[in-house]
């Protein structure tokens, strides 16, 4: 905590010394993403925990180790079309909730589809710090939490010389994903290892990229999320000038959704299973 609150500090540091508006779009950016990271990571890492742990405790890795792959099959076919509908359709729903100018709105919007862009990273963030919990060791997601602030601090400078506030928003998403990759990477070694696997860089390779059902979820997500929100896309540009900012965004992410739910059915019925 004291790393993440740290991370908050820094990011309203940095933002004060750029445009004027930049620490609230961060701010209201932050709580957007908020939204699907809690509902689908925070939600799901919380029901997982005592799962995870009990196969620990029975010493049931083969069961544990399955569980961790179901459930990233879950956070891919959840948080990669939610990160991309609600890019899609963030325009309207943000100039009826917040009312800013033009510029105000476009600054926002930008924001917060730089943060969703770290939205998987986010999610599997929570499943990694599970995996670890589980096997009380908490020491690897405290030294995770510190590369996360690391990352967020040189990305931060970096990229808000070039993208402003913006740039804020995708040094958060390189810094959360890249703590994710942190902890699955760790847990990935560490199975290798327990396998009695020889630990050499191909090997380790081999086993860390996605299995191919992985690879299958991933690529259809992304195609179902593509088609929804060209849908979004259209029916924001065709009812604009018919309908009310509120109404609008809500048919957009409804017909969105109707055109992804089919692609990502599998994950579904995985998830209730779960």
């Amino acid at each position: 905590m004291l790393f993440y609150q740290l991370t908050f500090i820094a990011r309203d540091n940095i933002a004060s010394h750029l445009t004027l508006g930049s620490v609230t779009a961060l701010t209201y950016g932050w709580m957007i993403l908020q939204v699907p990271e809690t509902l689908i990571g925070t939600a799901i890492g919380t029901a997982l925990l005592p799962t995870l742990s009990e196969f620990i405790a029975k010493e049931d890795m083969k069961r544990f180790t399955k569980t961790i792959r179901n459930v990233g099959r879950v956070l891919i076919a959840l948080a990669l079309p939610a990160a991309i509908l609600l890019s899609t359709s963030l325009e309207p729903f943000l100039a009826y909730a917040f009312g800013f100018n033009t510029s105000g709105t476009n600054l926002l919007i930008g924001v917060t589809r730089a943060f969703l862009i770290g939205l998987v990273g986010h999610v599997f963030l929570e499943l990694g710090a599970r995996i670890f919990f589980a096997q009380q060791n908490a020491r690897i997601p405290l030294i995770g939490a510190g590369i996360n602030l690391i990352l967020f601090i040189i990305s931060s400078i970096l990229l808000s010389d070039l993208y402003g506030a913006v740039g804020v928003g995708l040094a958060d998403a390189i810094a959360f994903s890249g703590q994710a990759l942190f902890l699955m990477g760790i847990f990935k070694i560490r199975l290798i290892k327990s396998e009695k696997i020889q630990l050499r860089l191909i090997t380790f390779l081999k086993n860390f990229f996605p299995k191919k059902d992985m690879l299958v979820t991933l690529l259809r997500s992304f195609a179902g999320s593509l088609f929804g929100g060209i849908v979004i896309w259209l029916v924001i540009n065709f009812l604009q000038s018919n309908l009310n900012d509120l109404y609008l965004g809500v048919f957009a992410v409804f017909f969105g959704g109707l055109i992804t739910i089919p692609f990502i059915i599998p994950e579904l019925r995985l998830f209730l299973k779960l």
